[in-house]
């Protein structure tokens, strides 16, 4: 059962998986869904781990505590020098807010937690993922619980012999496919990160060591199996994209193809092409490559930006190529060999020391506002904007469904013009300054954020299904003169929001449309202070999104069309043919991160609203 032998059909699939992993988040070529290549990791592992356990289970030599041993010999040693690199990298390059940031994800990779920590952390108002060095270790997160469970699930049913294995494996299997498919449209976030929802992938890996799958005896139709599941492979990589990145449906075909190459890609010409040498070593390599790929993108996307030349792009993986060859070489190999030829309970030991001891730098270095560096006041100053956010009880209140503290948000003021303020975070963040500008009317308002005021398709709107929109029929309500909406709008839903105007210019109601804010990546506050480090406010000008100008151009002409008077929020900080304003008036940033308004850059652009 779960036959052994080195394969080296096995390294050259490790190799593909990690190589369009690495080429899709570089921006390299086209595979849009180069992601799943974890998937595929995700397979090879449970299969390798279960034949594993079984063999020595059979031979009566199966120990947790030398199972353990191995995987701290395979995992802790190329870990721990990545995460040391890149706690150096960021205490000198990153900026005072971006090492509070960093520090949760490195105390959580070092206890191999980064999966619970990136499914709990409110990701609304993170830094993009694109800048987070330490993002990637998620999927090590899921491997080590995986690794923590499953040896005692199949110990559970060695006493029954191998069925009870296999239905233990299988039932395990099937439950978890069956929370994925579930939690992919209730709960993305956590179907994406957790164990239970991505335990199917390993488990299938886990049913092919078994050899429950039957190998045909024509040569041709293996041939032809193989052949199919390298189709089913380019497929998935090539028109799935990060939209459908939960692990159910999107992982089904490539975890599905590396079943079949698992099962019957051996004696194949597929197999003999992914046991092709340079396929071999790179395969040794992946592990050490996928370390190291990430922090080197994040870093340089932090430091000069995400818009990246094709030569930058390769010159960046060749990079991570090199740091791999090096951490393999120097590090993974030989420490993995002694490790391995360890006594257990000393193995174990010293590789928890190691995680607290790694744990404990990681809290050290990253808690201070400090960095190697000392930065100038007016950048100080520049980066205190990051600590401001929308007010929280606005927030809290005026989200559905509609309750008490929600009621007292949407009661109209007899005697005075009452407009409804409906929309994201893009339109709670101007609140405050129209109910400055404009003292003598009542705004009501409806929030849900991260959620657009368009269309009533409750099945297409998945967490949405609640918003206020139900505005619409709020609006008009009697009592209700105008109503505002601003939101980060989306392209595509365009021709649902001018039917939206339609609807309520058709009820007699005005509308202001409020288009899309002037956006910033990663942050606005950081790449002003990158700028005035560096005296160039091209590093400034070139985070700036050119989609959202683009947008703005084509939404103007939408809403009017539809009845709408139409506010250029982005033309309010950008005028027409002259540069983007650097500050407000009283010296701070228009935004607290990616395109949010400060309170003073929210009073400066609504002071060019017409009144609504």
């Amino acid at each position: 059962m779960g036959g052994g032998g080195y394969r080296g059909d096995i390294e050259g699939l490790r190799a593909v998986a990690v190589l369009a992993v690495v080429l899709f988040h570089a921006g390299i070529g086209s595979l849009g869904g180069g992601f799943l290549g974890v998937d595929i990791f995700f397979v090879i592992s449970g299969f390798l781990i279960t034949g594993l356990v079984t063999r020595e289970m059979d031979a009566g030599g199966f120990s947790l505590a030398t199972f353990y041993q191995r995987r701290i010999a395979r995992i802790l040693p190329a870990l721990v020098l990545m995460a040391l690199a890149v706690l150096v990298a960021a205490l000198l390059l990153c900026l005072p807010g971006e090492m509070q940031g960093l520090r949760g994800s490195a105390v959580a990779t070092a206890l191999f937690l980064s999966n619970l920590y990136f499914w709990r952390r409110d990701p609304y108002f993170a830094p993009p993922s694109e800048v987070q060095p330490l993002l990637h270790t998620w999927s090590l997160g899921v491997e080590e619980q995986f690794y923590l469970v499953y040896p005692i699930l199949l110990l559970a049913g060695g006493r029954g012999g191998a069925r009870l294995r296999i239905a233990l494996v299988a039932a395990a299997t099937g439950l978890s496919l069956t929370a994925a498919a579930v939690l992919a449209t209730t709960a993305p976030q956590a179907a994406f990160y957790l164990l239970p929802t991505r335990l199917w992938e390993l488990g299938l890996g886990g049913l092919v060591a078994f050899r429950l799958v039957p190998i045909p005896s024509n040569q041709a139709l293996r041939e032809l199996l193989c052949a199919v599941a390298v189709t089913l492979l380019l497929r998935a990589f090539l028109l799935v994209s990060p939209a459908t990145g939960a692990p159910f449906p999107a992982a089904v075909l490539p975890c599905a193809a590396a079943f079949t190459l698992l099962a019957l890609g051996e004696a194949s010409a597929v197999g003999r092409l992914l046991a092709l040498p340079p396929l071999r070593a790179l395969g040794r390599l992946s592990y050490a490559f996928y370390l190291w790929h990430w922090p080197v993108l994040a870093f340089w996307r932090l430091a000069r930006g995400f818009d990246m030349p094709p030569t930058t792009k390769v010159g960046l993986v060749l990079t991570a190529l090199a740091l791999a060859i090096v951490s393999y070489v120097a590090v993974e190999r030989p420490l993995r060999r002694r490790l391995r030829s360890g006594r257990p309970f000393r193995v174990l030991a010293g590789g928890a020391f190691a995680a607290l001891a790694l744990a404990a730098l990681a809290w050290g270095a990253t808690a201070g506002q400090w960095r190697l560096h000392s930065l100038p006041a007016p950048v100080l100053r520049t980066l205190a904007a990051e600590q401001e956010r929308i007010r929280p009880p606005l927030l809290a209140d005026c989200r559905p469904p509609v309750g008490a503290r929600t009621v007292s948000c949407l009661r109209t003021t007899p005697g005075r013009r009452n407009i409804l303020l409906v929309g994201d975070s893009h339109a709670a963040h101007l609140w405050t300054a129209l109910t400055e500008r404009f003292p003598e009317t009542h705004f009501l308002v409806s929030l849900e954020m991260n959620c657009r005021p368009v269309g009533r398709e409750p099945a297409k709107r998945g967490d949405c299904r609640n918003h206020a929109l139900d505005a619409p029929p709020l609006a008009l309500a009697p009592g209700i003169d105008g109503v505002i909406l601003a939101a980060r709008w989306d392209p595509s839903e365009l021709p649902a929001l001018a039917g939206e105007i339609r609807a309520l210019r058709a009820a007699g109601r005005e509308v202001t449309l409020v288009g899309p804010v002037v956006e910033y990546l990663p942050t606005a506050p950081g790449l002003l202070a990158r700028a005035q480090l560096a005296g160039d406010r091209r590093l400034y000008d070139h985070g700036r999104s050119a989609p959202r100008e683009r947008l703005d151009r084509d939404m103007e002409p939408v809403a009017r069309a539809a009845g709408a008077r139409y506010f250029s929020a982005y033309r309010a900080e950008c005028p027409e043919a002259r540069p983007c304003r650097l500050f407000t008036r009283t010296g701070r940033p228009f935004h607290f991160d990616y395109g949010h308004y400060t309170l003073d850059g929210a009073r400066e652009v609504v002071a060019q609203m017409p009144e609504p």
